[in-house]
């Protein structure tokens, strides 16, 4: 049995992708010129997201401006032919699926005589969560929540962990994942993820406890592994990991189970 960690940072299924990228590059990198980059998901809901740059050559503090199009187009295709269009707000696209979702699906983005596909993705095996732990500290200032939950045997599984703190009915804050990845033949006992937040205000948490195809770990796991820099091509030493065919990034599936916890 082998249990591996790691912190992911999102910007919204989930939330979705927030990017750290602290250390500079101390040494240039050749450019090999203007590809796309993509970020996204398919919920099991049907509702996708993605979000869509322009790789660029390493700036001074390697942190540039994103390049704007003119106009991207992006399609989510089934493998029975049915195609379904995402629609834009600058660079931010959504779709929504009706009916039964299918097994398979690919996207592909054309944008600013650019094109890309991703691989062929499924819905991950939905994991529920069994039970919720939550105490408060002596102070009343932090709550800590722990969520157990019972893998499947016999596959690998990826599975991340989410926190919405609302007051007022609205989002207020939305906590980093975390993540943990279950390798194993044989679960004998639950798993666990678990997170301390501050609840000063707060009405109610949201717990959210996700199921993650591997293309999303396999692209962060890249990315731990090249100095942590975030969301980039470049690294002094392998390729950063990625599923989109003549791009960067990944498009990736999720399944979610939610609790919420009442103050």
């Amino acid at each position: 049995m082998r249990t591996v960690s790691l912190l992911l940072f999102c910007w919204g299924i989930l939330s979705f992708i927030a990017c750290e990228r602290e250390k500079k590059l101390t040494f240039e990198i050749p450019f090999e010129g203007e590809k796309l980059v993509v970020y996204g998901y398919l919920n099991e809901d049907g509702t996708s997201e993605i979000e869509v740059y322009k790789s660029q050559p390493v700036g001074d503090d390697f942190i540039n401006s994103p390049l704007p199009f003119s106009e991207i187009k992006a399609q989510l295709l089934s493998l029975n032919g049915d195609s379904v269009p995402y629609y834009f707000d600058k660079n931010k696209g959504k779709c929504l699926l009706t009916g039964s979702l299918g097994a398979d699906y690919t996207l592909a983005v054309q944008a600013d005589g650019l094109s890309v596909t991703s691989s062929t993705v499924s819905l991950p095996t939905k994991v529920k969560i069994d039970s919720v732990l939550y105490t408060f500290s002596l102070d009343s200032a932090n709550i800590s929540m722990r969520i157990f939950f019972t893998p499947p045997t016999g596959i690998t599984g990826y599975y991340a962990m989410g926190v919405d703190k609302i007051i007022s009915d609205s989002i207020v804050e939305s906590m980093d994942f975390k993540a943990v990845v279950v390798s194993t033949d044989n679960v004998l006992s639950p798993y666990e993820l678990d997170r301390k937040i501050y609840r000063r205000d707060a009405d109610k948490f949201v717990v959210k406890f996700y199921s993650l195809s591997h293309h999303v770990y396999d692209f962060y796991e890249s990315v731990r592994q090249n100095s942590g820099e975030f969301g980039s091509h470049i690294s002094d030493k392998t390729p950063l990991w990625t599923n989109i065919i003549g791009g960067y990034g990944f498009f990736a599936t999720a399944t979610a189970d939610t609790v919420v916890i009442q103050l």
